[in-house]
Parts: C-alpha cells; structure tokens; sequence
C-alpha cells in the first residue's frame, strides 16, 4: 500500500527566513571581520607585511572547513531518513544549542580582552615562523566559523529544504565583510558593545528555537520520553508500520518557532 507523509506545517516565510539567518551571518561575519582586521592592522603596523599571506592562507583554510561542516551536515541529514535522520539531527542540534550558549557567553567576558590577546598572540607567533602565524588566523577565524556552521543546523532542516535561509545567511556575510573594510578604514564606526548585545539575545532565541527543534527530533527517534497526549490527539495517532516506532500527527507539527518550522521525516500511514 502506498506510503503518504502526514499533513506538514506551512513553511515560514522568505522574510522570515532571510532575516533571521542574514542576522546570523551579519553578526558572525563581523565577529570574524574583526578577528581578521585586528591581526591585519598589527602585521601592518609592525612593518611585518610579509606575514600577510600566512593570515589570509589561515583565513582561507578556516572558510573550506567551516563550509565543509556545514555541508557534510546538511548532506548527512537530507539523505538519512527515518528514525535515524531525526536522531542525528536532534543531537546535532543539542551539540548546536550548548556551543553557541557557551559562545555567547564567553564573548560577553572575553570581548574587551579579545584584541589584546590577539596582538599578544600575533607577537608570540611571529616569532616562531609562518606556521605559527597561518594556525593563529585558522583557529582564530575558524572558531567563529563553527558557531556559524552549527547554528545554521536548524536552517539546513527547514521545511522542503528551502535555499532562503542559505541565501540570508550569505547576505549577512557579505555585509559583514564590507562593514569590516569600512571599519578598518575609518569610514564607520559602531558601538560593538551595544550590537553584540542585542543580537546575543538573538541568538539566544535562535538557540532555544534550535533545542526545541532538537527535543522534538529525540522525540521522534524514540530517544526522548515525549509529552503525554490529550485524549483528542491521542485519537489522530496513526497505525505504526510493522518493525517502526509509533507516530502521531502531532509529531508533524513544527517547533513552536517560524524560524525552525520543518517537516517531520519517517512519520507515515499504510
């Protein structure tokens, strides 16, 4: 008999989409921008402008891993399926959700001691040689690149795999970038700590949308006990198939958040 997937929530909408994930990439881009301009500017200023190419080979390399996380993510979770895609990717998001907490708050305590500890850093490295300069930069950038990647875990499950979120997030990006060649020239300037508090709470909100969009993934899984039904949902619970895990309807509902709204896989009817 014919297999049909239960009814599915309606997909945010493209602004909504684009703009929460254009915050992200705006925000982490010019986390990242900074960490770049402020290794640049200390290279420059030390007359050691022969260093240059190890930062921007470091910088580079940063940029190919974080897309190959990112990639190896969204690849991992659109071709499992079943159970097991909504396993992996609820712990995915549980991954997600403690890294980016942790991220936030460490930016909060270590924003004000973050360029002194660069150029400390930058100082130290070039006395060692190119590779201590090109591991700097890598990690450097890198570290903010995988809060990206793991935050964009819940845009990679959006609902019928949109491309808006993608889009969004290299918008923001983009952004970020020119907003950091403005600010290394002089021509803006922004009030970091008041920009790097607000879209902190942001992100804490994305990060909560994200832990939801994980539990109900375990949900799913059967790795996670789900909250008891109501007698009127319990009666839309379908006949499980031979050899899987009972499923409701409710268990195609999205998130409670527009931003993670998805469609559950592995949820059927004979």
């Amino acid at each position: 008999m014919s297999t049909v997937v239960l009814a599915a929530s309606s997909a945010p909408s493209i602004a909504t989409q684009m703009f929460g994930s254009g915050l992200i990439g705006l925000r982490e881009g010019l986390e990242t921008g900074i960490v770049v301009m402020i290794l640049v500017a200390f290279l420059v200023k030390a007359e050691r402008r022969d260093a240059l190419k190890w930062v921007w080979l470091g910088v580079g390399l940063a940029v190919a891993m974080v897309a190959a996380i990112f990639f190896v993510i969204h690849y991992g979770t659109s071709t499992v399926t079943g159970l097991t895609a909504e396993i992996i990717a609820g712990a995915a998001s549980l991954v997600a959700v403690v890294i980016v907490t942790a991220m936030v708050l460490w930016m909060r305590t270590a924003a004000k001691n973050i360029s002194g500890e660069l150029r400390a850093n930058m100082e130290k490295a070039l006395t060692v040689g190119p590779a201590a300069v090109l591991t700097l930069s890598f990690f450097a950038v890198g570290r903010e690149g995988v809060e990206t990647a793991l935050l964009m875990v819940g845009y990679a499950e959006n609902t019928n795999g949109s491309l808006w979120p993608l889009l969004g997030l290299l918008l923001g990006i983009v952004v970020a970038a020119v907003l950091t060649v403005f600010l290394y020239f002089g021509a803006v300037r922004i009030n970091f700590a008041v920009f790097f508090k607000y879209t902190g709470i942001f992100l804490i909100v994305v990060a909560a949308g994200i832990l939801a969009y994980g539990i109900r993934a375990l949900q799913i899984g059967g790795r996670c006990p789900a909250a008891a039904q109501s007698p009127s949902t319990s009666a839309l619970t379908s006949t499980p198939r031979a050899g899987t895990a009972p499923c409701s309807a409710a268990s195609s509902t999205s998130v409670p958040s527009p931003l993670f709204s998805r469609r559950s896989r592995g949820c059927s009817t004979s």
